[in-house]
Order: C-alpha cells, then structure tokens, then sequence
C-alpha cells in the first residue's frame, strides 16, 4: 500500500501462500516446508515459527487421522496469510465435519494414568495461538489459526 506520499507500507501486505496435500501423513513434511519457506521470506522469527510447526503439525494430523477413512484419499488445502501484524494458516479439507473450537479443554490435574485420552493436541493449539476459528459450509472445513507478531 502506499500513502499519499506516496510511501509504501510493508505491514499493509498482504502476502499468502498456498499448497495442497493428500490427506496422508507423509505429506505433512510439504507443508512444514512450505511454512518454514513463508517464514523465511516474511522475517519471522524463530520461535513463531516454532509454534506455527508444532500448531500445523498437529492440525493435520488430526484431519488425516480422524477426517477420513483409510482407503479415501482427498486433498488438503493449506493456505498461509501474513498481514496486519498477524500470521495466519487456513486448512480446508472435506473430511469429517470436526469443530475443535468446541472440545473441551483436557483435564490435566491427577496422575496420568486417571486422565481420560485426548484433546492435549488441541490445548496446545489453543495455548500456541492467539486466534482460532472453525467453519464448515458445503462439505468443507475451513480451520483458521491467527497468532499476532509484535512488531
């Protein structure tokens, strides 16, 4: 964007990438490379990276995991959006419709062994990032995950 100065603005960018996987979890390494290319070419630093990794990592292995039968091969849609201060990465598939804005949050009190199985992966999402939203319309989940960059 530009003023009326004439002066660009970098932090009015709006810089998106996009890549496509098959729902099988040998493919989740494109999208790690695809995110650590966007990072490197947005300046992020080290550590939002990190968590974008742990956050998209976990993401997709639930879609995969739990989204579809074994024998059905689908694709995903990964797209990563940096703008305003905030990165944000969008997955859409048309798994099984799964809403993890709604799971409720583990209990992590008591020994291990008492603890009921499932849904850490999600707090971790939930802790890792600033923002996220889920909508599913035509037979497509759309998952938002936002995490604010200070400037």
């Amino acid at each position: 964007m530009f003023d009326s100065a004439g002066h660009h603005h970098a932090e009015d960018d709006v810089r998106d990438v996009e890549v496509r996987i098959r729902n099988r979890r040998e493919d989740i390494a494109l999208a790690a490379q695809t995110l650590s290319r966007f990072a490197t070419e947005n300046g992020l630093p080290a550590a939002i990276l990190h968590d974008l990794n742990v956050v998209i990592d976990e993401a997709l292995s639930n879609v995969i995991a739990y989204g579809y039968d074994k024998d059905v091969t689908s694709e995903i849609k990964l797209r990563l959006e940096y703008r305003h201060g905030e990165v944000a990465m969008v997955i859409e598939d048309r798994g099984r419709q799964f809403d993890p804005t709604k799971f409720p949050a583990p209990d992590l009190s008591g020994p291990l062994t008492t603890r009921k199985v499932g849904g850490v992966g999600i707090h971790f999402m939930r802790s890792l990032m600033d923002d996220i939203s889920y909508t599913r319309a035509a037979g497509l989940n759309r998952l938002r995950l936002a995490k604010k960059i200070a400037r």
